[in-house]
C-alpha cells in the first residue's frame, strides 16, 4: 500500500502546472445485506472508474465493513500516467448513476431510483446527511432559501439589493468566488453553496444579465430581523421533538464532560513540563559547577543533558496524547442516528418511528415479505433477541434464521422454515392486523398460507388463491369435526363394554324413516346430536337448537320418524 501511495505521488509530482486537486475520491455503497463477492466487487469499482474516463489511471481501492452497508473506498490519480494531464470528469455525477443502474441489473442489486434532479448537492454534505441524519446546509439552501429567490428573479426588474435582502432574512450572503458566486452563511463562511447549484437561475451568467456586475450589499443602520437561521436538524419528525431536546441536551453535557477533562490534562500537562524544566535547571547549575569538566567534555555533558530533557519531554508529550485520545474516546459525540437507534434498543418506539425514513425501500433479492396496513406506533417483540440498524430495521434473531421488521412490512431472507414464517406471521398481525399481503417467492407464499392454515391463526390474506390455501389447511390438518369426535370415543366404549353398540354417523338418503329415539348427547365443542336406534347400530344426527328443544319432549325409546322426528311418541319398544 505504502508503495503504491508513493508511485501515485510521484506521477502527480510529474504534473507542475495543475493547482487543483489532483485525487478523485469516490464511496460506492450497497444496501444493508448485500454482500457482493470479490469478483463483482473488481467488476464495479473497474466498471465506475471507465465510466468516468479513468479506467486506464492509477488508483486505490479498499472495501470497508464498519458500517450497516458494506462500501468501497476508491482514490483515482486524476493525473494520467502517460499523458500527466490532470483530468476532472464532466457531469460525473449523471455518468455515476447511469454506471450504477447498469451494474444493479448485472449483479442484480437492489435498484435505486437514484436522484432525477440535475442540481445536487456535493458528495460532502451527502456524507454529512448519511451519518449525521440530519439535513446539510446545502439541502436547506435548496429548501425554502432557492424558492424564495428564484421568485425573486421572475419579477420584472429585480436589483442586487433585493437580493441582497431576501438573502439576509436567511442569515445568507452572496459573494464572489472564482469563477462564479457562493451562497454562504454569514457568520460562518465554511457553509457555502455554489449559487448555480442553488437554482440556475442564480449562475453568474444569468445573474450578470439579469442584475448586471455584482454590487455589494448596501450597510443599513438596523440589519433586518433574521428569524430563519440554517439549524442542523434531524429529517424525521418526532413528537414534540422531545427526542431531539434530550439528544441536544446530552450532546451539550458530553462536549462540556470533554471540555472539562481535556482542560484538566492541559494543566497537568504544564505541571509536568514545569517539573521537568526544574529537573533540567537543578542538573544543569549542578553541571555548570563542577571544575572537573572543562572544554569539549564539559559541552558533551550539556549535550548529553539537553538530549535527557527532549527524551523526557517527548515521553511525557506521548503519554498526554494518548490520555487526550482516551478522553475524547470515553466523550465521543454520537451522532442523531446512532442516539435514535440506542433509544430503540431499549425498546423506545418513538425512537424507532423517528429512526425509520419515510422514503420506500427497495426490495432485496431472493427475500420474502408479509405487509399490511402499519399501525400508528411500532412495537418491539421481546421475547426475541433484536438489533436495530441505523435505517430503522428491527433484526430478530431465530436460531440460524432471521426476520426482519421494517416498519412496513416484515421480511422473512431466502432460508426459512415453518417457525421462521410463524413468527413472521404472529409480526404482521400484531402490527397490521389480521388483512395480510404475502410477496415472494411461490414457495415461501404456499409454505406462509399453509403454516397459517395448521395453526388456525386468526389471519386472512387478500390474495383469494393464498386464502383458499390456507383454509385448506384448516379443514385438513387441524379442525377435528366435534361430531365425528364424539362417535370415536363412543366406538371406543363400545369395544369395550358388550352392551353398547357401535355408532356411525346418520346419513339422510340412508337412514330416513323410522327408528327408535335414544336421546340428546353434547360434543365437545360442537352441536348437540340425536341417537337413534336401528339395525343394531346408533346413528348419531346433529341437530339445530330448534329440533333439540323438540326432542326433549319425546319419550326415550319411542318410535319416530328420523327427519320430521314425529309419529308415535308414547308407544314403548316392543
Amino acid at each position: 500500500m505504502e508503495l503504491a501511495i508513493k508511485e501515485i505521488e510521484a506521477t502527480q509530482a510529474l504534473n507542475t502546472r495543475s493547482k487543483s486537486d489532483k485525487t478523485y475520491h469516490l464511496i460506492a455503497s450497497f444496501h444493508e445485506g448485500e454482500r457482493p463477492a470479490r469478483d463483482q466487487l473488481d467488476d464495479i469499482e473497474q466498471t465506475l472508474a471507465d465510466a468516468l474516463g479513468m479506467g486506464d489511471h492509477q488508483r486505490l481501492a479498499a472495501v470497508h465493513d464498519n458500517t450497516d452497508h458494506l462500501h468501497i473506498h476508491i482514490a483515482i490519480n486524476k493525473v494520467h500516467p502517460e499523458t500527466l494531464r490532470n483530468i476532472t470528469p464532466y457531469r460525473d455525477y449523471h455518468l455515476l448513476q447511469a454506471a450504477c443502474r447498469e451494474l444493479e441489473q448485472r449483479h442484480g442489486l437492489i435498484v435505486d431510483m437514484g436522484d432525477p434532479e440535475a442540481e445536487r448537492v456535493s458528495a460532502r454534505a451527502q456524507d454529512f446527511e448519511a451519518q449525521q441524519g440530519q439535513e446539510s446546509f446545502q439541502s436547506w439552501v435548496k429548501g425554502e432559501p432557492s424558492q424564495r429567490l428564484v421568485a425573486l428573479m421572475e419579477r420584472p426588474k429585480p436589483n442586487w439589493e433585493q437580493l441582497h435582502q431576501a438573502l439576509d432574512e436567511y442569515g445568507l450572503e452572496i459573494a464572489p468566488r472564482g469563477a462564479g458566486f457562493v451562497i454562504r452563511v454569514k457568520s460562518d463562511h465554511h457553509l457555502s453553496i455554489r449559487a448555480s447549484k442553488v437554482s440556475r437561475s442564480l449562475s453568474k451568467g444569468e445573474l450578470t444579465k439579469r442584475l448586471g456586475d455584482y454590487q455589494e450589499p448596501v450597510i443599513t443602520a438596523k440589519p433586518p430581523a433574521q428569524a430563519k437561521r440554517y439549524e442542523p436538524k434531524p429529517f424525521a419528525k418526532t413528537p414534540a421533538n422531545a427526542l431531539w431536546k434530550t439528544y441536544k441536551d446530552r450532546q451539550a453535557s458530553i462536549a462540556a464532560d470533554r471540555q472539562k477533562e481535556l482542560k484538566r490534562l492541559s494543566i497537568e500537562l504544564s505541571k509536568a513540563y514545569g517539573v521537568l524544566r526544574k529537573e533540567h535547571q537543578v542538573k544543569r547549575a549542578a553541571l555548570k559547577k563542577r571544575r572537573d569538566l572543562r572544554g569539549p567534555k564539559k559541552r558533551a555533558e550539556y549535550s548529553v543533558l539537553r538530549m535527557e530533557r527532549l527524551g523526557k519531554q517527548e515521553s511525557i508529550k506521548s503519554e498526554f496524547a494518548k490520555r487526550r485520545e482516551a478522553v475524547r474516546t470515553a466523550h465521543r459525540s454520537q451522532s442523531w442516528p446512532d442516539f435514535l437507534r440506542e433509544q430503540s434498543e431499549q425498546g423506545n418506539s418513538d425512537a424507532l418511528a423517528a429512526l425509520r425514513r419515510v422514503k420506500p425501500r427497495s426490495d432485496q433479492p431472493g427475500a420474502s415479505y408479509v405487509e399490511g396496513n402499519p399501525a400508528a406506533e411500532p412495537s418491539f417483540f421481546p421475547s426475541f433477541t433484536y438489533k436495530v440498524s441505523r435505517n430503522g430495521d428491527v433484526t430478530y434473531f431465530l436460531g440460524k434464521h432471521q426476520v426482519v421488521d421494517e416498519g412496513k412490512r416484515i421480511r422473512v431472507g431466502e432460508r426459512f422454515d415453518d417457525k421462521t414464517i410463524e413468527a413472521a406471521l404472529r409480526m404482521a398481525r400484531n402490527q397490521f392486523g389480521k388483512n395480510l399481503r404475502l410477496k415472494g417467492s411461490n414457495e415461501f407464499q404456499r409454505q406462509a398460507a399453509a403454516v397459517a392454515g395448521r395453526l388456525n391463526m386468526d389471519v386472512s390474506f387478500t390474495n383469494p388463491d393464498l386464502e383458499a390455501e390456507k383454509v385448506s389447511h384448516v379443514k385438513t390438518t387441524n379442525w377435528t369435526d366435534p361430531v365425528q369426535a364424539f362417535i370415536a370415543s363412543r366406538n371406543t366404549t363400545a369395544g369395550k363394554v358388550s352392551d353398547v353398540l357401535p355408532h356411525r354417523r346418520y346419513r339422510p338418503q340412508e337412514d330416513s324413516g323410522e327408528a327408535i329415539y335414544r336421546g340428546l348427547r353434547s360434543t365437545k365443542g360442537g352441536p348437540m346430536v340425536a341417537l337413534f336406534e336401528k339395525a343394531g347400530e346408533y346413528l348419531v344426527k346433529p341437530v339445530d337448537t330448534k329440533n333439540a328443544q323438540a326432542l326433549r319432549g319425546v319419550r326415550l325409546g319411542s318410535r319416530i320418524n328420523t327427519e320430521t322426528h314425529s309419529g308415535k311418541s308414547h308407544d314403548k319398544e316392543r
